[in-house]
């Protein structure tokens, strides 16, 4: 892997969305982000992009609770409630 590719592999991916307060404060809340029907939507790049970061972000996620095992436990804990 060249430098430039692990410093790309480094960097924070940022998932941007444009909400009211109120709306923001629902999605972290519940842990939730909804999304309309892809088909409807003016930009379908959009909807493609944030499939793509998703399964990044619970790609490395998964990886890291495979090797962080206190972190594993709280997460399963807090799963059964």
């Amino acid at each position: 892997m060249s430098d430039s590719d692990q410093d790309k592999a480094e960097k924070p991916v940022k998932l941007v969305h444009y909400t009211t307060a109120e709306a923001a404060y629902s999605i972290l809340s519940k842990g939730e982000l909804w999304m309309r029907k892809a088909s409807l939507m003016n930009d379908f790049k959009e909807a493609k992009l944030l499939v793509e970061v998703m399964e990044e972000y619970t790609n490395k996620l998964e990886k890291s609770l495979r090797s962080n095992e206190p972190l594993r436990k709280a997460c399963e804990k807090e799963r059964a409630r």
